[in-house]
């Protein structure tokens, strides 16, 4: 039996470039609409008829058709998601004020970590293939552009650790199977450990286990698509003592096991 109710929404692509450093010129999205979300790194967009900026993630832009769109990382990589499709839905969407009429809208993320797991979850759905993955996409769809629409206030940040936590961040994003001591981190920086915590969740969103587990999540999901890597070896890899809670705790994040992920991707 086929669920006709989700029909008026098409998904074109989606997908997630960890390390993306590719150049988009004059792109025509032609008949459908985007949700482009930057992680982490800088983005450079240049929309026709509108002055181009730049800024850092986490943030997303919107693209629809009609207009022609340029972007870009100035230096280094980005971490970059993002979804593409089409349908009558998307008009509700917009007289809901759930997706923007202006070409290129740019919106700061306040809650990142939030917002990666519904891409991730939606990404996954979109590579099932049996009868409802659809219609469960379509409503994560919604979860997504109410997630962006309604996010949390912007969190108090203290200017004086700011670029430390973003450093930090940056460094477990690239070496995820390290062995991180918060408690040692927050001594250098002669703060309490609980008060590094509240820093980090106030800049971050996720307390630092929590982030160093996505971290290591993501980094496990980019080796079971482009490795032949035994599992066992990329739960090590990873930072994870043993198979088993590598299993668990990626079945809790991602909604699936890493070997059945592999299959999908």
């Amino acid at each position: 039996m086929t669920v006709k109710y989700f029909d008026d929404l098409e998904f074109i692509n989606g997908s997630f470039a960890h390390k993306n450093d590719a150049k988009a010129e004059n792109k025509l999205f032609d008949g459908y609409y985007g949700i482009q979300f930057i992680l982490r790194g800088d983005i450079c967009v240049h929309v026709e008829g509108e002055e181009p900026w730049q800024a850092a993630g986490p943030l997303v832009f919107f693209t629809a058709p009609g207009r022609r769109y340029s972007y870009y990382t100035s230096q280094g990589t980005r971490e970059h998601l993002f979804l593409c499709f089409r349908g009558p839905r998307v008009q509700r969407f917009m007289e809901g004020r759930l997706f923007p009429a202006e070409a290129g809208r740019k919106i700061s993320v306040t809650a990142p970590e939030e917002l990666l797991n519904l891409f991730s979850e939606i990404l996954l759905c979109l590579r099932k293939q049996d009868l409802t993955s659809h219609g469960e996409a379509v409503l994560i769809l919604e979860k997504i552009l109410l997630h962006i629409a309604n996010q949390p206030k912007s969190r108090q940040k203290s200017s004086a650790f700011r670029d430390i936590i973003r450093t930090l961040e940056n460094d477990i994003a690239s070496q995820p199977g390290k062995v991180w001591n918060f408690g040692e981190i927050a001594s250098e920086h002669s703060l309490s450990e609980v008060h590094f915590r509240r820093l980090f969740i106030n800049e971050t969103g996720v307390a630092p286990w929590k982030y160093v587990l996505n971290c290591r999540i993501r980094y496990a999901c980019q080796l079971l698509h482009s490795s032949s890597l035994m599992i066992k070896e990329i739960a090590d890899m990873s930072g994870f003592s043993n198979e088993i809670n590598f299993s668990r705790q990626f079945h809790k994040i991602m909604k699936c096991s890493p070997s059945d992920f592999r299959k999908r991707f």
